[in-house]
């Protein structure tokens, strides 16, 4: 589990790369329902979810999709979600 995302300019250019391609499949409401779900089944923490939810907020993350036509993620964007996840942790433990 990853409580928080780790301090570093390399932790927060591949958060952003990760929610970019989260919010590229399933827009900005489906990406904020999988970062809900990530939580739920203990892949962050709550303080990791709520500084990604502060991202998905922000004007940092480029977001060219319709909010108003929200979609889930695939399988395989939430296996990609767990490889940046994976990734995460390792910086945070570096």
């Amino acid at each position: 589990m990853i409580e928080q995302i780790p301090p570093g300019l390399g932790a927060e250019v591949l958060t952003l790369e990760w929610l970019s391609t989260l919010t590229a499949v399933a827009g900005p409401a489906g990406a904020l329902r999988a970062v809900r779900h990530y939580e739920q089944i203990g892949w962050i923490g709550s303080t990791a979810r709520r500084q990604i939810e502060s991202l998905l907020a922000s004007p940092s993350l480029d977001v060219f999709v319709d909010p108003t036509d929200p979609s889930e993620p695939t399988a395989g964007q939430h296996r990609r979600s767990y490889q940046y996840l994976v990734v995460l942790k390792t910086l945070r433990e570096a």
